[in-house]
């Protein structure tokens, strides 16, 4: 069975989708916008791929763009610190917006985690942003802030709480919230007006925190506190966080493909921007076959 019928066979079963299931010529297209390096990397490594885990009922193969009618919107969490690295912070403007990329690991088992496993072919020669670890709550520094604790996942709480401080209207166990770019950039402002006028301040957020005793809350405390301190210092709260959350100092690169794929057994957390064919890994020998006998052709 070619693949272009396992395609198809997989399209009618499912929930069909026009203009998803490939034939060999879409095939030798796609070939045509993929770099040798991408390739070479499908016909011949054994180990090192760029993996997504889905739960999404997809067929074997399909094309698609991470750049939607709406930005990607973080999972699991709220999305201030994806609004913060996509459209706010200027340490990471070089890198791929991470609100309309595909995250993507290079390892297979984390991958699995997230449903069934496919290999991640991009079509172009996008850049890669690639974290220092795992996943990108990991991935950064954190004694400059928190002694032994990992500073990114405060940073979404941090957020809604000095809000929360600015508007005078503190309830700290507030569900989290979802934002638009438009919308967290002018919250922003507004906690940085009320950190630089008084109105927040390291002794209210003391007095806020006076009757919780756990070890988490105390790690937000002086986070939040920090914040607000390096804040009047900078006069900026966008420079507090952009510091704070900056990809050089945190260990973060930015790679093409092939370099990638070197750094791939490392198990690391990477993101690109622009269209990819995804390979359901089961079919990822039928798709080696078919391109195997398109170059046998000459294509």
């Amino acid at each position: 069975m070619k693949v272009s019928e396992i395609l198809l066979e997989m399209e009618s079963e499912h929930h069909p989708r026009p203009g998803y299931a490939l034939d060999d010529k879409q095939v030798l297209r796609y070939m045509k916008q993929m770099t040798p390096e991408v390739i070479h990397n499908l016909l011949h490594e054994k180990e090192n791929f760029v993996f997504r885990g889905t739960t999404d009922h997809l067929g074997a193969v399909f094309r698609k763009s991470s750049v939607g009618k709406r930005p990607r919107r973080s999972a699991n969490t709220s999305n201030e610190f994806t609004v913060l690295t996509s459209q706010a912070l200027p340490s990471w403007k070089k890198y791929p917006r991470r609100d309309q990329s595909f995250v993507c690991t290079t390892s297979r088992e984390y991958a699995q985690d997230y449903g069934k496993i496919f290999h991640v072919l991009p079509l172009g020669d996008p850049d890669f942003g690639v974290c220092p670890n795992i996943d990108i709550w990991n991935s950064f520094k954190t004694d400059y802030y928190i002694a032994g604790e990992n500073a990114a996942p405060h940073i979404n709480l941090s957020i809604q709480l000095l809000n929360q401080f600015a508007k005078q209207k503190v309830n700290l166990f507030a569900e989290f919230n979802t934002m638009s770019g438009d919308d967290a950039l002018k919250l922003l402002g507004d906690i940085n007006d009320a950190i630089l006028s008084g109105k927040i301040t390291a002794d209210i957020i003391d007095e806020e925190y006076k009757v919780m005793k756990n070890y988490f809350v105390k790690a937000q405390q002086d986070f939040l506190k920090r914040i607000v301190k390096d804040t009047l210092k900078n006069k900026d709260i966008i420079k507090t966080y952009d510091e704070l959350l900056d990809p050089e100092t945190n260990g973060f690169q930015l790679m093409k493909f092939p370099d990638v794929i070197k750094s791939a057994s490392k198990n690391v957390e990477v993101w690109f921007k622009g269209e990819a064919l995804f390979v359901q890994e089961r079919y990822l020998g039928e798709l080696r076959k078919i391109i195997k006998e398109l170059q046998n052709e000459g294509k």
